[in-house]
C-alpha cells in the first residue's frame, strides 16, 4: 500500500510539473511569440504554433516533475533504523507549493530588474529582434528563466524541509501531541499551505506595483535626435518644472490646421517623423510631442500619467502663444499617446481627436494578461480613455488593424462606440506596429480628410 501511494505521488509531480509547463509556455508563447524564434516574425503565426509549443512544453515538463517527485519521496522514506514515520502524504502535497510560489516570485523580481537594467538587450538585437519588441523579448526571457530556476530552488527547499520534518527537535513536553514534525491538527497543513501560496502572491503584487512603470514606459535607447530640414525643436517647461521638448513641423499655409501627435510608449519622436512628413505633405502643420524621461527629454524624470499630461499641456500652451489655438489643432495619440490625447481631448485642448490602436485603459490592458491580480490596484498610471469618452465632443476618427496582437481590436472597437459620433476604421489583417508601413498614404489620406473637415 506504501509503494502504491509513493507511485500516486510520482504521478502526482509529474501532472504538477507537466501542468506548469503547459501554462507556462503556452501563455508565453501568446504574449511574446517572437521569444521562441527570436523575433523572426512570429507575432502572425497561425494559432496552431502555441499548441506546438504546448506539446513541447508537455515533454519537457515530465522529466523534471518525475526527478522532484523522487527527491521528496526519497527525503520522506526512512532506509535507516530509528527514523520517524514518513510524513503524511498531505503534508507533501502542501510542500509541493513551495516550488510554485518560488517561482512566482522569482519570475516576477527577475522580470522587473532585466527591464529596468535592459540586460539581454545585446543579445535579443544580435538574435535578430525587432527593436521595438526587443523590451517584450528581455522582460520575458527574464520571467522564464526565473521561473524555472525559481521552481528548482523551490524544489530543493522542499526537500530540505521534508528531511528537516522528519527528523525534528525531541519536544519539551514528551505528551505534546506532534507527529513527525507536523502538528496532528490536519487544518494546521492546509494553513501552511494557504500562507504559502498567499505570501508567494503578495510578494507578485509588491514586484508588479514597484515594476510596472518599467513595463509601461519601456524608452528605448535611441541615437540624439536632431530635427530634419524645415522642423523646429522646443523647448518649454511644464508647471512642475520639468524641461519638454517637441519638434514643430509648419504647414505652407498660415491658417491650416496643426497635428499635435503624442507617440507609443516604446518608441520616440525621431520615429514618428515619416508620419509627420507625410502629413505636411497633405497640407497640415504637425507637432511630434516627446514625452518626459524620453529621447531628449531623459533628464525631466520619470515618465507617470500626470506628468505626460503636463507635458502634452505644456507644448499645447506654446502652440497657443504662437496663436494655434485649439480651433486649429488636432489632437492625434498611438497606441499609449491615445490616452494623452483623449485627455487633452476631454479638456477642450483640441478641435479634433484621431486614435490610433487605442486601448479603453491601462488597468484593462494589464487585466487581460495577468487576469489574476488586482490590476487597478497595482497601476495607478490608469489612462483611462473609456471614462473620459462622454466627456469627448468633438469629431474622432479611431483606427485600429483586426489583427492586433498587443492591444485587442475589441477595445478599438469599445473606444469608439463610447466617444459620441465617432467613427471607427478597421485595417484588415493590421498588427499593432505595421500599420502606418504596410498602408501608407491610406491612412495618411483619412487622417488629413478627418483634421480638414
Amino acid at each position: 500500500m506504501a509503494r502504491a501511494k509513493e507511485y500516486a505521488f510520482l504521478l502526482y509531480a509529474m501532472f504538477a510539473a507537466t501542468v506548469y509547463a503547459v501554462a507556462h509556455d503556452h501563455v508565453t508563447a501568446t504574449i511574446s511569440p517572437e521569444y521562441f524564434l527570436y523575433g523572426k516574425g512570429l507575432a502572425q503565426a497561425p494559432q496552431s504554433f502555441r499548441w506546438a509549443v504546448t506539446l513541447l512544453a508537455v515533454r519537457a515538463g515530465l522529466p523534471p516533475g518525475l526527478l522532484g517527485g523522487a527527491v521528496l519521496l526519497l527525503a520522506n522514506n526512512p532506509r535507516r533504523s530509528g527514523h520517524p514515520p514518513q510524513l503524511p502524504y498531505r503534508a507533501l502535497l502542501t510542500l509541493s507549493l513551495l516550488p510554485a510560489a518560488a517561482a512566482g516570485v522569482l519570475a516576477a523580481v527577475s522580470g522587473v530588474v532585466n527591464a529596468y537594467m535592459q540586460i539581454g538587450t545585446a543579445t535579443a538585437l544580435t538574435l535578430g529582434v525587432v527593436p521595438y519588441r526587443v523590451w517584450r523579448f528581455v522582460i520575458v526571457w527574464a520571467i522564464h528563466v526565473g521561473s524555472y530556476a525559481g521552481a528548482l530552488l523551490g524544489s530543493v527547499a522542499a526537500a530540505v524541509l521534508v528531511a528537516r520534518r522528519r527528523n525534528p527537535p525531541r519536544p519539551a513536553d514528551p505528551t505534546a501531541a506532534v507527529i513527525d514534525g507536523v502538528s496532528s491538527r490536519p487544518r494546521s497543513i492546509w494553513f501552511r499551505g494557504l500562507a504559502t501560496v498567499l505570501v508567494g502572491y503578495l510578494a507578485i503584487c509588491l514586484a508588479a506595483r514597484l515594476g510596472y512603470r518599467v513595463l509601461l514606459y519601456p524608452a528605448p535607447p535611441d541615437a540624439p535626435f536632431a530635427p530634419p530640414d524645415g522642423a523646429t525643436l522646443l523647448s518649454m517647461h511644464a508647471v512642475d518644472g520639468a524641461l519638454v521638448i517637441a519638434v514643430q513641423f509648419p504647414p505652407a499655409d498660415d491658417e491650416a490646421r496643426t497635428v499635435v501627435i503624442f507617440h507609443g510608449n516604446g518608441e520616440t519622436i525621431g520615429r514618428c517623423v515619416q508620419i509627420a512628413e507625410d502629413l505636411r505633405a497633405r497640407g497640415l502643420g504637425v507637432v511630434l510631442a516627446e514625452y518626459r524621461g524620453y529621447g531628449l527629454a531623459t533628464s525631466s524624470g520619470p515618465p507617470d500619467e500626470a506628468g505626460l499630461y503636463r507635458d502634452a499641456a505644456a507644448t499645447l500652451d506654446e502652440l497657443e502663444r504662437q496663436g494655434i489655438g485649439p480651433r486649429r489643432v488636432a489632437l492625434m495619440g498611438i497606441s499609449l499617446g491615445t490616452g494623452v490625447a483623449a485627455e487633452m481631448a476631454a479638456r477642450g485642448r483640441g478641435a479634433s481627436l484621431i486614435l490610433v490602436s487605442p486601448y479603453t485603459s491601462i488597468s484593462a490592458m494589464a487585466a487581460s494578461v495577468v487576469s489574476f491580480l488586482p490590476t487597478r490596484l497595482l497601476c495607478p498610471d490608469r489612462f483611462d480613455t473609456l471614462s473620459k469618452a462622454s466627456r469627448i465632443h468633438v469629431p474622432t476618427l479611431v483606427i485600429h488593424g483586426d489583427a492586433d496582437e498587443v492591444v485587442a481590436f475589441a477595445m478599438g472597437q469599445r473606444v469608439a462606440r463610447s466617444i459620441p459620433g465617432a467613427a471607427l476604421r478597421v485595417v484588415r489583417g493590421g498588427h499593432h506596429n505595421d500599420l502606418f508601413a504596410n498602408h501608407a498614404g491610406d491612412l495618411e489620406d483619412a487622417i488629413a480628410d478627418e483634421v480638414k473637415r
